[in-house]
């Protein structure tokens, strides 16, 4: 699990350069990516190309190694110092646009020294903010865009991201739901670039309660999240017919689970870290059960003699 650790270590890390944006979900993919492949197997791996999920195929963006840069949203105390016109309600108003400290130019309305109503504030470095103003911080409703291409659009709370907005990327990938204090937090979709989506609820950044997980080949995951890892408990499903119904513990299956196959095999029992482990009833094609013991997904042995056969069992 050492790359899941680092890959939230990362989304840590960027989450306390910038509470305000958050442009950390490729390093989330990373971690239930690597949780995925050690908890599946080699059929596991979620993208055919095999690069992670949420990675943009473009190169040299900023995105192949990681999130983007962080941004400086607000250079300074931004303040105009030249008298401005009145608009038809009043409030002053720089037609023209009216360069700021920081090299930041502003156009729209003010109140005072503060920007407040609608305007559009673009910074030296390319980005830029349109819409509503309050006291001079973003409030209400308005787009920002970053100077790579990526963008926010929708409700702002005091300056940060707070209520219903949509955040697209520049390599492609989208997320659209809830935001409070600047973070993913209730309900949303993410889709990444690749095909692959998270639909359900999140927490400070994290997926998080309950939600479902669907890979670009096709398969899925419902039930419960604790951050970014899957469990307690859910369902995984294989396009092939497989399906594993139980317990979770960091990504793997651990506690109690079956596994079924579409020809009617399964086995119910114990499992460690992905595998069988301890006691578990192993079910046939043909409906016959056993009792058998494992360790660290080996076959140990058998814990009771094998079922009679008669009847309609033996013919089939």
């Amino acid at each position: 699990m050492g790359a899941v650790h680092r890959a939230l270590e990362l989304h840590d890390k960027v989450s306390q350069q910038d509470a305000g944006f958050q442009w950390t979900w490729p390093a989330v993919a990373d971690a239930v990516e690597a949780a995925a492949q050690s908890n599946w197997g080699k059929d596991t791996v979620l993208e055919p190309d095999g690069r992670r999920m949420g990675a943009c195929s473009s190169t040299g963006c900023g995105c192949e190694k990681g999130p983007p840069p962080t941004l400086n949203i607000e250079p300074g105390d931004a303040k105009g110092s030249s008298p401005r016109p009145l608009d038809a309600g009043g409030s002053e108003k720089t037609p023209g646009g009216q360069t700021l400290s920081g090299g930041a130019v502003y156009e729209g309305q003010w109140r005072g020294e503060d920007k407040h109503g609608q305007g559009k504030l673009i910074f030296a470095d390319g980005s830029m903010y349109e819409g509503q103003f309050e006291s001079d911080r973003k409030h209400g409703t308005g787009k920002y865009t970053y100077s790579n291409g990526s963008t926010y659009e929708g409700q702002w709370k005091m300056e940060v991201q707070d209520g219903h907005g949509v955040e697209k990327l520049v390599d492609g990938s989208i997320f659209e739901g809830q935001f409070k204090n600047g973070d993913k937090c209730g309900k949303g979709k993410f889709t990444w670039n690749t095909g692959g989506s998270y639909e359900g609820d999140f927490d400070a950044n994290d997926m998080h309660g309950e939600g479902r997980y669907q890979w670009s080949d096709g398969r899925s995951y419902t039930g419960q999240w604790r951050r970014n890892h899957m469990g307690p408990s859910g369902s995984m499903q294989w396009t092939d017919g497989r399906c594993y119904e139980g317990q979770f513990r960091d990504g793997k299956k651990h506690g109690e689970g079956k596994l079924s196959w579409p020809d009617g095999r399964s086995y119910t029992g114990q499992w460690d870290s992905g595998r069988q482990h301890g006691v578990g009833i192993a079910v046939t094609a043909k409906g016959l059960s056993r009792k058998s013991q494992w360790e660290h997904g080996n076959f140990v042995c058998w814990l009771e003699e094998p079922p009679e056969v008669t009847g309609e069992t033996a013919k089939t």
